[in-house]
Order: structure tokens, then C-alpha cells, then sequence
């Protein structure tokens, strides 16, 4: 077994990561800090839609009167990736929107 020697730090006093790039030199007043983690808030799934055509979105189940019960549905999936586990918040969900059809009269 060969001994191994070990390896020298940089003489510029800077310490590096991997692509060698200097995370603090003395010559800096602190080190780098991170960006900011995304607000988990702002992070809710939007069913694909883009922009005006998210607001629009809420806006028309809001007038169903539905729009908690979507978005507790839509949380759920978010939370498991299962609507199948979701079995309560699309029974009323679902019992939401028939109330809503039958005060409108419409049919499914």
C-alpha cells in the first residue's frame, strides 16, 4: 500500500469547489451566499395554463361555487401524484358540480 501525499490548497488563498471557480477569497467581504429557495407557495401546480388563461381558469370555477373543493382536489394530487388517493375531494368536488349544473340547468 503507497502512501498518498496530500494535495495543496491554492497559494491564492482562495477556497474552490469543483469547477474551480472561488467561492470566497480573502479578498472578498463574505462569502457567496445561495439564491433564494422558490416561495412553496408559488410553486402550486397551474393544470398547465399560462398567464391570463390561469385566472381565467379560477375565475369560471369560482362562479361554480366550486372553488374550494377544487382546490382541495387539486392540493391532494399535488400532495400524493395519485388521484386515486384522492378518492373524498373528487366525491365533493364532484357533488359541488352537479349542485351547480342542476341550479343552472344543465346536463352533464
Amino acid at each position: 500500500m503507497t502512501k498518498s501525499r496530500p494535495v495543496p490548497l491554492p497559494s491564492s488563498g482562495d477556497v474552490r469547489h469543483d469547477d474551480h471557480q472561488p467561492l470566497f477569497s480573502p479578498a472578498m467581504s463574505s462569502p457567496q451566499t445561495a439564491p433564494a429557495l422558490a416561495d412553496p407557495i408559488e410553486d402550486k401546480p397551474t393544470l398547465g395554463l399560462a398567464g391570463g388563461d390561469i385566472d381565467e381558469y379560477n375565475d369560471r370555477i369560482r362562479r361554480t361555487g366550486c372553488f374550494e373543493e377544487n382546490e382541495a382536489l387539486q392540493l391532494c394530487f399535488y400532495d400524493r401524484k395519485d388521484w386515486r388517493a384522492c378518492g373524498a375531494e373528487m366525491k365533493r368536488f364532484r357533488e359541488c358540480w352537479k349542485k351547480h349544473e342542476k341550479a343552472n340547468g344543465q346536463q352533464e
